[in-house]
């Protein structure tokens, strides 16, 4: 109900009112990460995090349950993280020693190209407390600076294991969840694995991530491939041609996985508004899209992100501006992402054939056209394209029945362009069928609704020729 009412119009004003009178009132928005931890410090090993095993074991158990009483095939993967990104909460102080100081030099120390005499400053402490996750980063991030790549991964998973703020599952998780698909004869597939593989270094990092856990675009398709190969091994779908064990079906393209520009900037909002508060510090989120962008783009992206636009409004504007400017490919795919949310959305389609025919893809504007009308057979619009590109084709009867379909569902309406189009398409194909006295009536008639519609003007003149 609340995400419902959030793009209401009405609930958008108010918030936009808010902002505009209320001091600091986005700034006062509950922040969702610090709502969930409850700004909670949590040791790896205490009753709170054994507590949250417990649960994890118990809930996941219950689902495996449920599916198999219930006949549904389940397929469960592990989970995985970036584990280049910096531990969020940790202890300055180590065996009773305050090593705030020291702490906040080690960056500097790291980037001043030396790792193995930082190792030398790190090692007594690690050796007092191999809990510290500040100590366990820099110094697995100084054994890959070194060649170490096992210890450095080593030390990098003990840092986040036992970063105090749990945003990152510690690989107790894992073990969990392995050991509860064992137990109950559930399929597993490892995303850990997956982007290890994905890593020369064998260190889950900024190549998949938006940050500590979110995987980027290419994250989250590498991903859909692992549980869509598992899908097809069970032989609940069945791809002609059989492709390989390690192939995804589709090659990863924004275009072809019809995923729009508007998609791309709206993550890089989100992670670039995510970064920018608590408890993420000097912390700088790579964009995508948007930092390319012209202002424009930029401005729809922020009202969609802000909800001062709705969501499909912004696609439309995106993909109008892109056709204007040459850009097929984004227009097109903004319009397929569109039409793959739903499939009978004749909006959608209707433009997707105006695109195509303004490039001169005439007969995927006609397909375009038809779905359009099977999916709105009242919206006047794509019969009208389509039997104006029908004319072109010769197709005269065909082209006869859609305008006067179009004709009647625009009776009486305050359309006089539109229903001037119409009658100039008629026009048209009957003199092409060598009825000009038909012909010359309806044009009379689309000059009546647009005197200076130039198209029937031209053939008002073209018609005389042949009295």
């Amino acid at each position: 109900l609340k995400y419902s009412a959030r793009d209401l119009r009405l609930v958008r004003a108010v918030q936009n009112l808010l902002r505009r009178v209320i001091p600091g009132f986005r700034e006062g928005e509950r922040n969702m990460m610090r709502q969930v931890s409850e700004n909670s410090h949590v040791r790896l090993g205490s009753p709170e995090a054994e507590r949250v095993f417990r649960l994890l074991e118990s809930n996941l158990t219950t689902i495996a349950g449920l599916c198999r009483t219930n006949g549904v095939p389940l397929i469960v993967s592990d989970v995985t993280s970036n584990l280049l990104f910096p531990p969020f909460a940790y202890d300055s102080v180590v065996a009773g020693r305050d090593c705030g100081r020291l702490f906040a030099r080690v960056p500097a120390m790291f980037d001043s190209g030396n790792p193995g005499s930082l190792l030398t400053v790190l090692s007594p402490l690690f050796a007092e407390d191999s809990s510290n996750a500040f100590v366990s980063y820099w110094m697995g991030r100084s054994c890959l600076a070194t060649g170490d790549i096992r210890r450095g991964r080593e030390l990098l998973a003990r840092a986040r294991d036992n970063d105090l703020l749990k945003f990152r599952a510690p690989e107790r998780t894992n073990t969990v969840i392995r050991n509860v698909c064992r137990a109950n004869s559930v399929l597993l597939v490892s995303s850990d694995s997956l982007f290890l593989s994905f890593t020369p270094s064998g260190v889950p990092g900024d190549t998949l991530f938006r940050e500590h856990l979110h995987p980027n675009a290419r994250g989250y398709y590498e991903i859909a491939g692992l549980f869509l190969r598992k899908i097809m091994q069970l032989g609940i779908i069945h791809p002609d041609p059989p492709i390989g064990s390690h192939t995804n079906p589709l090659p990863f393209n924004s275009d072809s996985l019809s995923i729009p520009w508007l998609d791309l900037a709206y993550a890089d909002l989100s992670i670039r508004y995510l970064t920018g508060r608590w408890p993420f510090r000097g912390y700088r989120a790579v964009s995508h899209v948007l930092d390319t962008a012209d202002g424009f783009l930029r401005k729809i992206a922020t009202d969609v992100y802000t909800h001062a636009l709705g969501w499909d409004d912004g696609c439309y504007r995106t993909a109008e501006y892109f056709g204007s400017r040459g850009e097929y490919l984004n227009g097109r795919t903004t319009y397929q992402s569109l039409i793959e949310g739903d499939p009978d959305d004749s909006r959608a389609l209707y433009m997707l054939g105006n695109l195509e025919k303004q490039y001169g893809h005439f007969a995927e504007a006609a397909t375009a056209y038809r779905r359009a009308i099977t999916a709105g057979p009242r919206f006047e619009l794509p019969r009208i394209d389509l039997a104006l590109l029908q004319i072109n084709l010769g197709e005269y009867d065909d082209a006869i029945r859609q305008l006067r379909t179009a004709d009647s569902l625009t009776s009486g309406k305050d359309l006089p362009l539109v229903r001037a189009t119409i009658f100039y398409g008629l026009s048209a194909s009957f003199a092409n069928k060598g009825d000009y006295a038909t012909a010359g009536t309806l044009i009379q008639e689309a000059l009546k609704l647009a005197p200076s519609y130039a198209p029937a003007q031209a053939l008002r003149d073209e018609l005389a020729r042949h009295k």
